[in-house]
């Protein structure tokens, strides 16, 4: 333990609160993490309307109401109000302005699909109450954790308009980004006319010639330290987004500004040892019983089970045209590898449902389909599988479902080695059977079943096979492991402080 620190996290969806994306789901496991190593933490999220203050216990603070907020001529009233994280001793707060919040859809009306006019408005609103809080408590972090680019608000409030304050000026930023494909990018004009200070319009922040402004831009100058899901997440991804050339400006710097940390998982709630949902439970002792649960999952499926044949899982989103035109390319090569094929798309709609319905009626040999599984399904799928497909050249999404939790079950990655997705897979060495999985550079029809010939050629063999398995069972990507590696990290920057 390189010490212990006042952290203030900050994010705008945390599960169970609000939120359905890993990224929320990782930011109400990471701060119990960082308690139980012994950091003094606090979090903050908005109060929206689909937040459960009952359930959840929400409390007023007296000193925390009728906050006035300001920046430039934009003006606020805020109030914070104190729970703590389920099964956990870690306080957040919710920052609360029915005007701004107190709506349906967190950040996009849901009847119409389109983003809130006035989102601009709301993340200023967040970050000043977030400032402001602390100040009421005179509390005082050392560091501030911000999530994602709709947090981007505080770290440039605190270098611009907060910059001379001494309450602020000496904790360290940290900055982790839920992904580099979304730039938060907006017209300059419409911050302007929100009334925000003139400073924050700095040329670090904008694009286009100034006629553009960036929220991700920003945050990634503001903050002392970025944290990518991976060290090689940020070289990877977003290269083929609209602002591609600023990204490599960025992930060009100095290492010590970048860093990459896999996000770990929750091995009380993933743990084939004990998970209720499975038809067998195993250990690195017991791993043939995985056959039991493939057994159950396929017979429950209505389809033929086979022994020795192995069964791919391939995770398709509901924006899967590159890996719909990937499986189409391949269906020869793989109908020829004896595998059964189980597609799973997390949508029950679209031309993903369609191409994986097709292939189902017409290989039905090979290929069958599951469709927006529950949570009781992916458990089942994990367990039963023995890999699991990823084919898209897209940043991790669900790293969470498609890799941690795969590898923790016994089943063996399969992945295009883009966008961070090699951080958590290791190609395996057929000589020295070391590694956790298969890699394939190139999104084309011949790497993709070069990978996949590999792969089978171990199945086949039973020791080799065993020992993959154990090898992949044997990483270590649990949430407790994320938060010491940031204890690390927030030593470093806390150590090593700038100038």
């Amino acid at each position: 333990m390189k010490g212990k620190y006042k952290i203030f996290y900050v994010a705008t969806e945390i599960q169970p609160f609000a939120g359905t994306s890993d990224f929320a789901e990782v930011a109400g496991l990471f701060p119990k993490a960082l308690k139980n190593i012994g950091h003094d933490i606090r979090v903050m999220m908005p109060n929206y309307r689909s937040v459960n203050a009952r359930r959840y216990v929400l409390r007023d603070v007296i000193r925390l109401k009728d906050m006035p907020v300001s920046a430039g001529d934009f003006k606020a009233t805020v109030n914070a109000k104190s729970a703590f994280l389920p099964d956990s001793k870690v306080q957040i707060y919710f920052l609360d302005n029915p005007e701004y919040f107190a709506r349906l859809g967190l950040f996009h009306d849901p009847q119409t699909g389109e983003e809130f006019a006035d989102n601009i408005e709301r993340m200023t609103v967040f970050a000043l109450g977030c400032l402001k809080t602390l100040q009421t408590l005179h509390w005082q972090p050392n560091v501030i954790h911000c999530n994602g680019w709709r947090t981007a608000m505080l770290p440039i409030l605190i270098k611009t308009q907060f910059a001379d304050d001494p309450f602020f000026n000496q904790p360290k930023i940290v900055f982790t980004p839920e992904n580099f494909s979304d730039w938060g990018v907006y017209d300059r004009d419409v911050l302007e006319k929100a009334g925000l200070p003139a400073d924050i319009f700095r040329n670090e922040f904008l694009l286009d010639d100034g006629k553009k402004f960036s929220f991700l831009k920003a945050a990634l100058a503001t903050s002392d330290r970025v944290v990518a899901p991976g060290k090689h997440y940020l070289h990877d991804s977003g290269k083929a987004s609209e602002w591609a050339a600023e990204l490599k400006k960025v992930s060009d710097v100095d290492d010590q500004e970048q860093v990459g940390i896999i996000s770990g998982i929750d091995y009380q709630a993933w743990d084939p040892e004990t998970d209720s949902f499975l038809e067998e439970n195993y250990t690195l002792r017991s791993v043939g019983k995985k056959t039991g649960n493939k057994k159950v999952l396929i017979e429950a499926l209505k389809v033929p089970f086979e022994v020795d044949k192995p069964l791919a899982v391939v995770w398709l989103s509901e924006n899967a045209e590159k890996e719909l035109s990937l499986l189409e390319q391949s269906v020869d090569e793989l109908r020829s590898l004896d595998m059964q094929i189980l597609i799973v798309s997390d949508s029950a709609e679209g031309a993903v449902l369609e191409y994986a319905a097709s292939l189902a009626n017409n290989y039905s040999d090979t290929f069958f389909g599951v469709t927006d599984p529950d949570e009781e399904t992916l458990h089942k799928l994990n367990a039963a599988c023995d890999f699991s497909l990823i084919m898209a050249e897209a940043p991790i999404v669900n790293q969470r479902k498609f890799q941690l939790v795969s590898m923790r079950y016994g089943t063996i990655p399969i992945v295009q080695s883009m966008n961070g997705h090699a951080d958590a897979v290791v190609e395996y060495d057929d000589e020295h059977e070391t590694g956790t999985g298969f890699l394939f550079r190139n999104a084309d029809r011949e790497s993709f079943i070069q990978a996949l010939n590999r792969a089978a050629q171990v199945y086949k063999d039973s020791k080799k096979w065993v020992r993959l398995v154990k090898n992949a069972m044997k990483e270590n990507f649990s949430i407790e492991t994320t938060g010491a590696v940031y204890t690390r990290l927030y030593a470093d920057l806390l150590n090593n402080s700038k100038g």
